[in-house]
């Protein structure tokens, strides 16, 4: 195995890949242009918080974060497995895998990045080591948007309450799930509104009535997205449910993605299936119509 070429290492779990995970890979790249070293990305699977046994929902899958980060123009992407690394302590962690197995020479960090077996190692540690080691080191401040810091977790807990658009603000773009279109009971068409199913690996889905787009296909088509249980016909069962304006395709076992725009409304339930298509249709003109 020839040794890898000296590179400028970023290092984090870059969950929804943020504006902050957005500029620290900036940083990344200019630094290792400035450097002549290749730019190399380094994040952990599965994420070390569920490693350790959190339940955490996660806002992109490992694919879409890969992607999103192989689209940023840097030399390597390394999805390490963190079982084989969990038990270095933080001085391991540099000297026996960054700096001999990435042949790093410069890291670039969050402020509040922590790593190492229990936590131990921060940004003041990293800051001694790289002297006696003799690597540089660049720690990117938070960003701060909307009166507060820019964090996974933060845009986790807006897009489980179905603020979605406060979070694609954090997110700089909008959030999206990516599913399979599977067949449902057919109840939407019966109203007028036909919709497809989505079966979606994604686990942030936040619950409500949204004004979306669907991607297929390279092409991007308006929609009206319901999440939930379909009070009004007695569900048990978390669906994705959209309906998209002005189409009839049949476009079953077609991969689709699903941006979200804003809320409309919650989901509430109905005593006649006139109500609901009363609503239904109120919906599609507010998202739409009236936006015009």
């Amino acid at each position: 195995m020839h040794d890898p070429l000296p590179s400028a290492v970023a290092i984090g779990n870059f969950d929804g890949f943020h504006l902050g995970h957005q500029e620290l890979i900036r940083r990344l790249r200019v630094l290792a242009q400035k450097r002549e070293l290749a730019a190399r990305v380094v994040t952990f699977r599965p994420n070390p918080k569920v490693y350790f046994g959190r339940s955490i929902p996660l806002i992109f899958t490992d694919e879409q974060k890969a992607r999103m980060l192989e689209s940023q123009k840097v030399d390597e992407v390394i999805f390490q497995p963190f079982s084989q690394v969990a038990h270095l302590s933080a001085k391991e962690f540099v000297c026996r895998f960054l700096i001999p197995r990435l042949s790093m020479r410069a890291l670039v960090v969050g402020e509040n990045f922590r790593f190492g077996a229990g936590r131990t190692g921060d940004t003041d540690f990293l800051q001694r080591i790289a002297f006696d080691k003799g690597f540089h080191l660049e720690v990117v401040p938070s960003l701060t948007r909307n009166k507060g810091r820019v964090s996974s977790s933060r845009i986790r807990e807006l897009l489980i309450k179905g603020v979605v658009d406060e979070a694609a603000q954090l997110l700089g773009r909008h959030y999206f799930i990516d599913g399979i279109v599977v067949s449902g009971a057919g109840r939407g068409r019966k109203l007028g509104f036909p919709t497809i199913n989505l079966n979606t690996e994604n686990q942030v889905l936040p619950q409500g009535v949204f004004a979306t787009r669907v991607e297929w296909k390279d092409q991007f088509y308006p929609a009206v997205t319901n999440i939930g249980l379909s009070p009004t016909f007695s569900r048990s069962i978390r669906k994705v449910e959209t309906h998209i304006i002005d189409f009839d395709r049949q476009i079953y076992h077609n991969r689709v993605r699903l941006h979200f725009l804003y809320k409309l409304r919650d989901e509430f339930r109905f005593d006649t299936a006139s109500e609901l298509i009363a609503q239904i249709r109120r919906d599609v003109r507010k998202a739409f119509i009236d936006k015009v």
